[in-house]
């Protein structure tokens, strides 16, 4: 019985020198961490953090509520920048979805200009709004509707953040016609409501899941040693276009390369006469993948498209295989 005792004596003095020891250290961990004023910057830093957030917020929310409600009346309210004493811009280019502008500001410093926010107002919604900020003078705005006017202005902010507004110039965005909406299914030597058809070997289909190529969109095809293919416009073009625009794929099966060459021409046919300052062409190297082709025409000055036909040309060059032109796009802008 003594020696439990003892035991059970030697395990409690164990566990209180324990405790103390662990007291001990607590109190001086405490003591380091309230000297050193880590929990301090700790909250410091938590609030720092939530008020930059907040502020952010507010930038962001005061930013959005000046751009739906800003117009020509409460811009005068704002403090002017005396930095920036004037800001004017034009438009250099545009199309059925974009407006592309170059900024001309006047100041005493023009490296202590920030940066500029273009803003676009839909005329028929005055809650409409594109914007985008840049450090650039020359902007372009995307994301805009085709054939719609804009109230368009641009404000330029200097180093203390004070701002200056140019005026408001009213601008509408192009048109486009659709000439694939004009394709049809026509043979060899033929002509269709729009468009008409010459060459060798080659052929024009616009139905959905054809044989073997299985196409959604309408292709030209050109098959069998040194043909070709001029699918062209039986009338001249309606519209006088500022650029055309297409997107096609391309596939080349067989031995050598193709070539593919579109554009303005004044006679159509086998024997065409291109305008060579609005024609574009390409290389179709072999390839059993098809491969994407994007490219624009922009129109000379001074040319009127209404004067011209639109013509494609698609060669084959010495082999047995196919070759295919798929359309997904071809537009014209006006």
């Amino acid at each position: 019985m003594l020696k439990k005792h003892k035991e059970k004596g030697i395990t409690l003095v164990a566990l209180v020198i324990t405790i103390i020891i662990l007291l001990i250290l607590a109190g001086i961990s405490i003591q380091t961490l309230t000297q050193t004023g880590l929990f301090e910057n700790a909250k410091q830093a938590k609030n720092a953090t939530e008020n930059a957030q907040k502020y952010e917020n507010y930038i962001l929310v005061s930013y959005e509520n000046e751009i739906i409600n800003i117009n020509n009346s409460n811009r005068e309210n704002e403090k002017n920048s005396s930095i920036i004493s004037e800001v004017k811009f034009e438009v250099k280019d545009k199309s059925t979805t974009y407006i592309e502008i170059a900024i001309n500001p006047t100041a005493t410093n023009i490296e202590d200009i920030l940066g500029y926010h273009i803003i676009a107002i839909d005329e028929s919604d005055n809650t409409q709004v594109n914007s985008k900020m840049s450090t650039e003078k020359t902007i372009k705005l995307e994301g805009l509707k085709a054939n719609t006017k804009y109230d368009i202005f641009v404000a330029a902010y200097d180093k203390f953040n004070n701002v200056r507004y140019s005026q408001t110039q009213k601008v509408q965005t192009c048109q486009e016609f659709d000439f694939k909406n004009e394709f049809e299914t026509i043979t060899l030597g033929t002509t269709g409501k729009y468009y008409g058809l010459s060459g060798n070997s080659a052929y024009f289909i616009t139905e959905l899941n054809n044989g073997y190529w299985k196409n959604q969109n309408p292709f030209l095809n050109v098959s069998d040693t040194n043909s070709y293919a001029n699918l062209y416009t039986i009338n001249k073009l309606e519209k006088n276009f500022k650029s055309i625009e297409i997107y096609a794929r391309t596939r080349n099966d067989g031995k050598n390369d193709a070539l593919f060459k579109w554009g303005l021409v004044s006679k159509t046919g086998n024997d065409p006469i291109w305008l060579e300052s609005a024609t574009k062409s390409m290389t179709c190297a072999t390839t059993s993948s098809f491969v994407d082709y994007k490219e624009t025409i922009k129109i000379p000055e001074g040319v009127n498209t209404t004067d011209y036909y639109l013509q494609m040309y698609f060669k084959h060059n010495g082999s047995s295989y196919s070759m295919i032109m798929e359309f997904m796009e071809l537009k014209g802008i006006y």
